[in-house]
């Protein structure tokens, strides 16, 4: 019998199109192992109507379109009513769950949500920096990331915060907090059904998968969350001295990246063949990649962001048993062992991102495997089914 219904909103696009659906994703699936009715109610770029109605991974789903002009931007980020009616085609609501929902949208359903005696639960996955640029869109930015971080998450039952940052700053704030990574389901057929890696061999194979900047003229570096631009210009330098290895990069094509840094442009051409750029592909692929590759890297410089924020490529990597190379930021030095599931820098300067490579570079084969067999063994440390009973404690609290 189910403990009552958990209404699930925000900006995460099913069933698996960026990191926010995957994160969702996980947690609906724990929930629902709990005993909860969990409604998905998120966003879809291709809709063209006003929403859709779908089922994904057994959960019923509705997708609000994505806006695609301001006037549809401003209609979205003050949403009710849509939220408001589908809430009322269930019976025993038990909560909400607003994933990075806008203020002005969480602040009327905080307030619906008190009149009928509903709990709320913030899930808190980042604490986003407007860039710079004045315009009017930008001041609406400002004005909702600070309603939504500072007030309206101080107003809901509990947050359920993706980094030691965020927790921390709502414990301090004397708020009922959760600290959750992102999850996956372990069991799913992408996790398990790739076989073999047939990682033995001579050329080392590095993968980055995500969305390093924003993909427009003028405010790519600006926008910029991870370092491809580091790890390029490190890796020629192996490249040139003869180094064997190949270096796929998913989520942009050769095009993005150098019209976000056009001065790379000869060290690219001179690396073709073990640069790869594979551009957007689907989430399925880019795990059957990530599984067959010995190191997922990537590089992220110090903001609030990067505190506030926590790699979904972590936890994938980790959950594919393939090693780690990075930096460190949030709190991920709580999950990777240096030199046995990935290897980590203090900072992302030329000479250290330099240093760990050529440190990776000169192990030897029983090194290596070393590392495959740890990954392996340890590969379920997010898997959802490990955080079953702190979710049950934090939601019925």
């Amino acid at each position: 019998m189910s403990k009552g219904t958990i209404i699930y909103i925000g900006g995460f696009e099913l069933p698996d199109k960026n990191a926010a659906a995957q994160r969702v994703v996980g947690n609906a699936k724990l929930l629902r192992d709990i005993g909860y009715n969990v409604i998905l109610v998120g966003v879809y770029k291709e809709l063209e109507s006003k929403y859709v109605e779908n089922s994904f991974y057994g959960f019923k789903c509705y997708s609000i379109q994505y806006p695609q002009s301001k006037i549809n931007w401003l209609k979205y980020i003050t949403e009710y009513e849509f939220y408001k009616d589908i809430t009322e085609k269930y019976h025993n609501i038990y909560s909400f769950i607003f994933y990075n929902l806008p203020a002005f949208s969480m602040g009327r359903l905080i307030s619906y949500a008190n009149k009928n005696n509903i709990k709320t639960f913030s899930d808190c996955t980042e604490w986003y920096e407007v860039t710079k640029k004045v315009n009017f869109k930008n001041i609406i930015k400002r004005i909702d990331v600070k309603l939504r971080m500072e007030y309206y998450n101080k107003k809901v039952t509990g947050v359920i915060s993706i980094s030691r940052y965020l927790h921390n700053y709502y414990l301090n704030n004397n708020v009922s907090t959760l600290l959750l990574p992102p999850l996956v389901d372990i069991e799913d057929n992408k996790w398990i059904l790739e076989g073999a890696k047939h990682k033995a061999s001579n050329t080392i194979k590095f993968v980055y998968a995500g969305s390093p900047f924003l993909i427009t003229k003028g405010e790519a570096v600006a926008s910029a969350k991870d370092r491809v631009d580091l790890i390029i210009d490190s890796l020629y330098q192996f490249h040139i001295s003869g180094k064997s290895f190949l270096f796929n990069i998913i989520g942009i094509t050769k095009e993005n990246f150098l019209t976000a840094y056009p001065s790379f442009s000869n060290k690219v051409n001179q690396m073709k063949g073990v640069l790869i750029f594979k551009g957007r592909i689907s989430h399925r692929e880019a795990i059957s990649m990530l599984k067959k590759s010995h190191y997922s890297i990537f590089f992220r410089d110090d903001t609030l962001t990067t505190k506030a924020g926590f790699p979904t490529k972590l936890t994938e990597a980790i959950s594919a048993a393939t090693a780690v190379i990075t930096n460190r930021s949030s709190n991920i030095d709580e999950y990777i062992e240096n030199g046995k599931n990935g290897f980590l820098i203090n900072s992302i300067n030329a000479d250290d991102i330099t240093k760990i490579l050529d440190e990776v570079f000169k192990l030897d084969t029983k090194e290596q495997t070393n590392i495959e067999f740890y990954t392996e063994k340890n590969k379920s440390i997010f898997d959802y089914r490990t955080y079953i009973g702190k979710v049950k404690g934090f939601i019925e609290q």
